[in-house]
Order: structure tokens, then sequence, then C-alpha cells
């Protein structure tokens, strides 16, 4: 696996679980390591983990704003086809920009560090961000038994 500039250094005794996206679960913590033109690193450790969150999140409105416009582009449609496709356009503008605000997000705290990762919102990612959350959780629930 590839390691990230901004990856921490091994802990004694610290072994990698698993990877998702930019995340690293190991035996003792969870990272977040970002690199880029800002590079940073969070880390939380598992023994501290008070909380986690996997929410969606989109904006229907744009949804119902492309029904409306699509509803515009049908009338022009019967007095003129002319008048149709600017609400056409706009409706299928609308409802592509709904289907880019589709978004997962996997939220974990420890006090006052907090690591959110924002996902697309397809069901694979829905999924795997339930599979890695619910590891992070057992090998918090093992973490109290470490030794650093």
């Amino acid at each position: 696996m590839k390691k990230t500039a901004m990856e921490r250094t091994v802990l004694p005794g610290e072994t990698e679980l698993q990877r998702s996206s930019q995340l690293l679960l190991t035996s003792h913590r969870l990272s977040l390591n970002m690199d880029g033109s800002i590079a940073w690193s969070t880390s939380l450790l598992l023994r501290d983990l008070e909380w986690s969150r996997i929410g969606r999140s989109h904006q229907p409105l744009l949804a119902v704003l492309g029904g409306i416009a699509g509803v515009f582009a049908f009338v022009g449609l019967t007095i003129d086809p002319r008048y149709a496709v600017i609400p056409a356009l706009a409706a299928l503008l609308l409802l592509f920009s709904y289907a880019r605000s589709r978004r997962t997000t996997m939220l974990f705290a420890a006090g006052d560090g907090r690591i959110e990762v924002v996902l697309s919102g397809d069901s694979q990612s829905r999924e795997n961000a339930r599979v890695f959350a619910n590891a992070v959780e057992h090998a918090a629930l093992r973490a109290p038994f470490l030794q650093l």
C-alpha cells in the first residue's frame, strides 16, 4: 500500500488494520492523511474515540426545481418547440446538479478532535463507509486493552 507524505510513524506494537480513502485504521489510532497543495494529518487515539456518524446529504430542492423546469419544457413543447429548449436544458442541469450533490459523510470524534471524510453518495460508498465505521468501532473496543 502506498504511504502518503503526511502519514505518521508507527507506534510501538501498532499494526495496520484497514485503509479507506484517506483514512488509515491501525490497532492504536485512526488517521486522516491529506496530501496535495495543502498537506496535513489528523490522528485520533482509538482508546479516546467517543462516537462516530455516517450521514447522507443531498439537495432535494434541485430535484424539485428540475421537475418544475421539466413541466415548463413539456408545456413549451405543446405551444412551440422553440419554447421548450431553455426549460429542458435547465431541467437537465438541475437534475444533474442534484445527482452530484448526493454525498456520504463519515465523522469520528474523540474529545475536541474530529475526523470527517466526504465521499460520493452512491450505494457502494455508503456500504464501504458502514463497513469501515464498524471496523473502527470494533478496534476502539479492543484499544483500551493495548499498551502504548
